[in-house]
């Protein structure tokens, strides 16, 4: 065997990289490490997605032994050490892992990484504000579940008759907010909660106060005493000092802190003076350390304003601007009734005495049907009438219906605008109640109220076609009746999840049996585009005072467009409004205990029974939210 690999090696051989790296003059092969070192954002960047990714895959690892345990269980075999991992399993858990490789590049690498709104890279002091910005969210969120289950222990207290501890509760909830007033913000519903419950119990307590005392603390006391003869600049920068020390005591009393009174006794004990403006002796210390109820009770006032401000300038934005479309068309239409609408009644009188004019009339007016609902199928008034006289039919009616639809949606849209500065407590409770939004027992809701009045009058100024043959809807009736059926349909399955626990029954509107769907176009109707066909075929038999009367008649056409439009934004921002009011009045809600078994379920309704186990829940909760809400803290304040 040697022979013969000596033989054929002389003449036969393989050549390997090693035996020709001289020839082909390649570079020395290194293996370089270079360990990374990360600024301190993105050090705290990596961090926060290494704890993404120890939790994802902590919860896969659990989920895992449990399913391993129930097997054992089921079968006697050692399950635990039979556990692997399938492909899907294993992609879980290092997927994942990519988040860390891309955070050693760059915080912006990767969908997991940070978004910039304009697509560019940012640089460090931008990220860091991001980061700064998403601790804050975090923290705040975190704080918000402390005082949650702060509430909730008052509420349990208040039910058991431990007003006293419910009084301590609540101020311990606006004393950790005023502790982390600088770095996160309470949401304003809950500080609502906190200060108008808190209102209620202090005036059954020992502790009420009506007022607060007002009292200073002046950080500069003058005694009398002789002094010493000085110059006349040294007694105008002891004016100048005075005048400050005055203010800053003016600004305390007219802050109303609650240790004046105290420090009057002092004044009028010790032979001390102090110059005080005579407007800010008296006040309101508005601090969160007043608990007098003239400042709780200010203080929700504040609150309830602030919250409401946001929802009452839509409002004014949107009464504005409907305001002034409406009174466009209110002007349009005194105007034609005082000069007449029957401009397209002589028109039409002319062209029914020659048979070809009626002809190419109906071709007019269907071929700018076909225009303007291109797309949209056919349905022209051209298709249903054929002679002139049901054509004057057909308009008058339209004219008449849309008149009428309209005249309903603005009677009540502006009854509505009217108790809007004062909404009464019947139209914000059917914000809860509304049995079409929420399937609740009450009546409707404005909105849904003002979306049936809306429908008719939007099917008589639009175009409105199905959805599953494109064919435009020429009835009225029919076009709300698709728009109920259609209604219903985006009804139950917005309500899906509550419908699956309840009865079926031999309901005829079952919301299932649903099939056809509408759109509306912002199209001219079938009536102006009618009109518009007449007013261009008749500019020959009309006058000039009836082609003014025609031009105008349109103009109205498209104002009560816009104005449709805007009567629609000034609906959503009412509805928004006492959406709002119905908010605060939820928020000032607490725990209640239930009276009897026939007495409705809600969500702040409980049993004595439950009073344990929720007492459990929210301790549990408010010692859990602290931790993260400490550790949120510090991680904020390292960052800044």
């Amino acid at each position: 065997m040697n022979y013969t690999h000596k033989f054929f090696k002389e003449i036969m051989w393989r050549s390997s990289k090693i035996h020709v790296s001289r020839e082909l003059q390649l570079p020395p092969q290194e293996e370089c490490f270079s360990w990374l070192i990360f600024s301190s954002i993105e050090e705290y960047f990596y961090q926060k997605q290494h704890a993404t990714c120890m939790d994802h895959a902590h919860e896969i690892i659990k989920r895992l032994r449990n399913n391993a345990n129930r097997r054992e269980l089921t079968s006697d075999s050692n399950a635990l050490s039979n556990v692997y991992l399938s492909n899907n399993d294993t992609a879980k858990l290092l997927v994942p892992l990519l988040k860390l490789r891309q955070a050693c590049c760059h915080p912006q690498v990767g969908s997991s990484g940070l978004c910039s709104l304009q697509r560019t890279p940012l640089s460090m002091d931008e990220i860091l504000q991001v980061l700064i910005g998403k601790a804050k969210v975090e923290g705040e969120e975190e704080l918000r579940k402390v005082v949650v289950s702060l509430n909730g222990l008052a509420g349990i207290a208040i039910i058991e008759q431990k007003n006293q501890e419910a009084i301590s509760l609540y101020k311990e909830a606006l004393d950790l907010a005023r502790q982390n007033f600088d770095d996160f913000r309470v949401d304003p519903l809950l500080n609502l909660h906190i200060n108008h419950n808190l209102a209620e119990l202090l005036r059954t307590s020992s502790e009420y106060l009506h007022e607060c005392t007002p009292k200073i603390q002046p950080p500069v006391v003058y005694y009398r005493r002789k002094r010493k003869e000085t110059s006349h600049a040294d007694s105008d920068l002891r004016g100048v000092k005075r005048n400050k020390i005055s203010e800053n005591i003016g600004s305390v009393l007219a802050a109303g802190s609650p240790e004046t009174s105290e420090y009057k006794s002092v004044v009028g004990q010790a032979p001390i003076s102090v110059e005080l403006d005579a407007e800010n002796r008296t006040g309101c210390h508005l601090s969160s350390e007043c608990f007098a109820d003239g400042c709780l009770r200010k203080k929700c006032n504040t609150l309830k304003e602030k919250y409401l401000s946001v929802f009452t300038t839509k409002l004014l934005i949107a009464q504005k601007d409907f305001s002034a479309s409406f009174e466009e068309v209110t002007t349009l239409n005194k105007e034609l009734k005082n000069q007449g609408m029957g401009w397209w009644l002589y028109a039409l009188d002319c062209i029914e005495k020659n048979k070809d004019d009626t002809d190419e009339l109906f071709k007019k007016i269907d071929s700018l049907s076909t225009k303007s609902t291109t797309g949209l199928g056919t349905g022209a008034i051209s298709s249903r009438v054929k002679t002139i006289a049901g054509l004057k039919y057909t308009i008058q009616a339209g004219i008449d219906s849309l008149e009428g639809s309209r005249q309903q949606l603005m009677v009540r849209l502006l009854e509505i605008n009217k108790t809007m500065d004062n909404p009464r407590d019947e139209d914000i409770e059917s914000q809860r109640y509304c049995p079409k939004c929420y399937d609740g027992t009450g009546s409707l809701c404005i909105q849904c109220e003002l979306d049936g009045l809306s429908q008719g009058y939007e099917a008589r100024l639009f175009v409105v076609k199905k959805s599953n043959n494109d064919s435009v809807i020429a009835s009225v009736d029919e076009a709300r009746d698709v728009q109920r059926r259609n209604y219903e349909l985006n009804h139950f399955f917005r309500n899906k999840n509550t419908n699956e626990g309840s009865e079926v029954g031999g309901n005829n509107d079952n919301p299932r049996s649903v099939r056809e769907n509408i759109q509306v176009y912002r199209h001219p109707s079938q009536t102006e585009t009618a009109l518009r066909a007449i007013r261009t075929h008749s500019r020959r038999v009309l006058g000039k005072q009836y082609v003014e009367i025609a031009k105008k008649h349109l103009l109205l056409f498209e104002a009560m467009r816009k104005e449709f439009s805007l009567a629609r934004s000034l609906s959503i921002a009412q509805n928004q409004l006492l959406r709002a009011h119905d908010e605060i009045k939820m928020s000032i809600s607490r725990l209640q205990l239930k009276e009897n078994d026939d007495e409705p379920s809600a969500v702040n309704i409980v049993t004595r029974e439950e009073l344990i186990p929720y007492n459990v829940q929210f301790t549990s909760d408010k010692f859990l939210a602290l931790t993260s809400l400490a550790r949120i803290r510090g991680q904020l304040r390292y960052l800044k």
